[in-house]
């Protein structure tokens, strides 16, 4: 059961009635589109963290350029959570990215310092030849 109420702003917002909880929650939509607390269209974001890696979210479009003191709007996208060993398999993943990246990292400058070595003998190989 959804009614409408005018905020203290004076602003109308949809309000749903839920019977099995007995409890008001606002429905911020229009035209099929999820709205923040200010009132703008929510932006999907995805989060980067090990706990909710590759998740995605609501929240304000202005957050990046204006902070959280704008507006605290958040909502999961799937409401779902991920636990158990999809999780674990996820963060397992995400560490073994990380090492390869890093071992990947590590051998580009390894085949950097040798490229460099093996020039500087060429040069020092080109002049033995030059003043014989």
């Amino acid at each position: 059961m959804s009614y409408k109420r005018k905020t203290k702003t004076g602003e109308c917002e949809m309000m749903t009635y839920n019977a099995e909880s007995l409890s008001f929650r606002p429905s911020r939509s229009i035209g099929g589109r999820i709205m923040c607390d200010c009132w703008l269209p929510a932006k999907i974001f995805t989060s980067w963290t090990n706990k909710n890696h590759g998740r995605m979210f609501f929240g304000c479009e202005l957050y990046k350029e204006m902070g959280n003191e704008h507006c605290k709007f958040f909502k999961w996208f799937d409401e779902g959570k991920v636990n158990g060993w999809p999780k674990i398999a996820m963060i397992e993943a995400i560490d073994e990215s990380r090492e390869e990246k890093r071992v990947i990292n590590e051998l580009r400058n390894i085949n950097w310092k040798l490229c460099m070595e093996l020039d500087k003998k060429r040069l020092q190989n080109e002049l033995k030849v030059k003043l014989r």
